[in-house]
């Protein structure tokens, strides 16, 4: 069974082992998606709940 199911593989030979596990040099792209954010209109109402969020909690630690 199993020499029936390995016939389709070819052998690597040593150098090919060899020449096919070389280490190669790697780069990392740092610059691939650098875009600006636009300051929108869920970005100010989030900034708003916090800001009500916090003076609650102010107001109610002083009672």
């Amino acid at each position: 069974m199993k020499m029936q199911s390995m016939t389709g593989i070819e052998r690597l030979t040593k150098q090919e082992v060899i020449e096919l596990t070389k280490q190669t040099k790697e780069t990392v792209a740092t610059n691939l998606f650098q875009y600006e954010k636009i300051f929108t209109l869920a970005d100010m109402w989030n900034i708003r709940r916090q800001g009500r969020r916090f003076s609650t909690r102010r107001n109610n630690a002083q009672l």
